[in-house]
């Protein structure tokens, strides 16, 4: 089926909201290179994806589109693949591609159904079944290392919609949730224990109540997509061993003007203007951890809290790695090698590392370097038995 038409290729700048991206194209017979503001069609962080320079697949929107959006954010190129960024078309790949296989024979099929507070995609009747089947459809861009996971960043409206179809099931209807990959080169899929890890433990909650589905579509840079794998394997015993509170992080840091800051017994500190890296632990309580981290009135006691009381808020980013492994130096030497220096026995007064607190010149987060070791820590490390 066509995902999208009437598109054109342009280089990722920035996103400087949820509903925006800025992309330069890259100029052709006869005219230079323009910025062009493009809709973002999907609510998810898509960290991966939307780095400076990324090749982005824009889509012209209609005639009545707002002044200075005539585009929308159709997909991006990541690792040799194209990758849909639409999610409102993951329900229409889902009817065409992938419904008639997972479910021969359905009829009165019925679209956007009114289930509470919620609209869940379809609703269906099977041959043989005296009940319908609700199914909602979840689109799902981020694969690393033969892992999808979903949500990539924290979804209410996802979660409730579990409720609703667990409310459904408990009433004696049929329900269920399939996740469209929109990436070929998925070989299993868990929920994002990492990122929303509500949303995960509700789901394997619900695994022997409601029907869960996982498939993957391939889809060229002509915005043809096709079916690659009907059924994905989907990972629970990895998502439930990762689903406890425990785990490394990052916080991202960036820091505007030298600053001199006292630092426990470490003393005074001079930190000069950039982005800084911190690589911590929490064996038991990670989310307590983080949410003090993120917290302004609190006792000073670890190196970091004598930082981060000096920054707003806005300035810190916390990125969790839920897994019951002990990854904090292990992951701070690779952070390491990405950093252009480092601020001694910070935060390492407890093992041998040098520091565990890192700068970078720019943001960590616009290098996919720094987000592959990121994303290998998720998606493999932390998953492994």
């Amino acid at each position: 089926m066509q995902l999208f038409t009437n598109h054109r290729e342009a280089l990722f700048l920035e996103r400087p909201n949820r509903f925006v991206v800025l992309a330069r194209t890259t100029g052709g017979a006869g005219s230079g290179p323009e910025v062009l503001r493009a809709h973002c069609p999907n609510p998810g962080r898509m960290l991966e994806l939307l780095v400076p320079g990324r090749r982005l697949i824009l889509q012209r929107r209609g005639a009545a589109t707002a002044p200075g959006l005539e585009y929308t954010l159709a997909a991006a190129y990541y690792q040799g693949t194209v990758v849909p960024l639409q999610s409102t078309r993951a329900g229409a790949a889902a009817e065409r591609l992938l419904l008639p296989a997972l479910f021969p024979g359905l009829t009165e099929l019925e679209r956007e159904v009114r289930v509470g507070s919620s609209r869940l995609d379809f609703r269906f009747r099977l041959p043989g079944r005296p009940r319908r089947m609700t199914l909602e459809v979840k689109s799902c861009t981020l694969v690393e290392e033969g892992t999808a996971m979903f949500p990539d960043a924290a979804t209410a409206r996802g979660l409730r919609h579990l409720d609703e179809l667990a409310r459904l099931a408990g009433e004696g209807e049929r329900a269920g949730v399939l996740f469209v990959v929109q990436n070929p080169n998925a070989e299993r899929f868990l929920p994002d224990v990492h990122t929303d890890p509500a949303f995960s433990r509700r789901l394997l909650e619900l695994r022997e109540r409601i029907w869960i589905g996982a498939s993957s579509i391939r889809t060229g840079a002509d915005g043809l997509a096709r079916l690659e794998r009907l059924r994905l394997p989907i990972d629970d015993e990895a998502a439930a061993r990762c689903s406890e509170d425990r785990g490394a992080y990052l916080l991202a840091l960036r820091i505007d003007e030298e600053l001199l800051c006292p630092v426990g017994s470490l003393g005074p500190q001079r930190f000069d203007p950039g982005h800084y890296v911190y690589v911590g632990s929490a064996m038991g309580g990670l989310s307590a951890r983080l949410a003090r981290h993120l917290r302004k009135s609190k006792s000073l006691h670890w190196h970091i809290d004598y930082l981060l009381a000096r920054l707003p808020r806005r300035s810190v980013r916390a990125l969790p790695i839920r897994s019951p492994h002990r990854l904090e130096c292990p992951l701070a030497r690779e952070v390491a090698a990405l950093a252009a220096g480092s601020v001694p026995r910070f935060g390492s007064s407890d093992c041998r590392c040098p520091s565990h607190l890192y700068y970078f010149p720019e943001n960590p987060l616009h290098s996919e370097a720094f987000l592959r070791v990121l994303l290998h820590f998720r998606h493999d490390l932390a998953l492994r038995p």
